[in-house]
């Protein structure tokens, strides 16, 4: 599955993150000035948008596999329908966060 995932390109956008995230709160301790830490602050925000559109990427491919070629009928619609509650879900996310 981590194959399928991708996971070793997705725990590389997290680290990035976490890296990321560690100088802000570094930057916030030390009370820098904002123009400092916008920057970081937007790529703790860029790393984690990019590890979401990845682990939605896999899935996708994952799901479409077992759709075209689940063993049974009641197998392809129960991984249909959990697709579409996932692209349900990235959608409302997507919604809030341009507001």
């Amino acid at each position: 599955m981590g194959e399928i995932m991708g996971t070793d390109h997705l725990l590389a956008r997290l680290r990035s993150a976490q890296g990321h995230l560690r100088a802000v709160v570094s930057m916030v301790t030390r009370t820098a000035p904002p123009e400092e830490v916008l920057p970081q602050l937007w790529s703790v925000q860029a790393a984690l948008s990019a590890a979401g559109e990845r682990l939605i990427l896999a899935q996708l491919r994952a799901s479409s596999k077992a759709i075209l070629s689940g063993p049974s009928a009641d197998q392809r619609a129960a991984e249909a329908e959990r697709l579409n509650r996932l692209l349900l879900l990235a959608t409302q996310h997507s919604m809030k966060s341009r507001r």
